[in-house]
C-alpha cells in the first residue's frame, strides 16, 4: 500500500531522474523502494524517508546519499 501511495504522491514518476516508473520486475524503469537517507548512512524506515525510484536509479544510488547521487546526476548530464 505504501508504494500504492508514494507513486500517486510522486506523479508516476521516477523521485530522482523524473521518468515514468512502470510496475514491473525486470525493467530498467520498474518502481522500487528508495530511502532517500540510505538505512546504511542512519536513514529510517518512516514514510518521509521513502520514494519510489527506477530501478535504474535506485541501482546507481546504492547506498549514496541523496545530495551526492544528484550531484553525481547532474555532473553526467554536464558530460563530466
Amino acid at each position: 500500500m505504501i508504494r500504492v501511495r508514494l507513486i500517486f504522491e510522486q506523479g508516476g514518476l521516477c523521485y530522482y531522474c523524473g521518468i515514468r516508473i512502470i510496475i514491473g520486475d525486470n525493467h530498467p524503469r520498474a518502481a522500487t523502494l528508495d530511502h532517500i537517507v540510505p538505512l546504511g548512512l542512519g536513514g529510517t524506515n518512516k514514510l518521509s524517508n521513502l520514494v519510489m525510484a527506477c530501478r535504474s536509479c535506485n541501482g546507481a544510488k546504492g547506498c549514496k546519499s541523496e545530495k551526492r547521487f544528484k550531484s553525481e546526476m547532474d555532473q553526467d548530464r554536464a558530460g563530466g
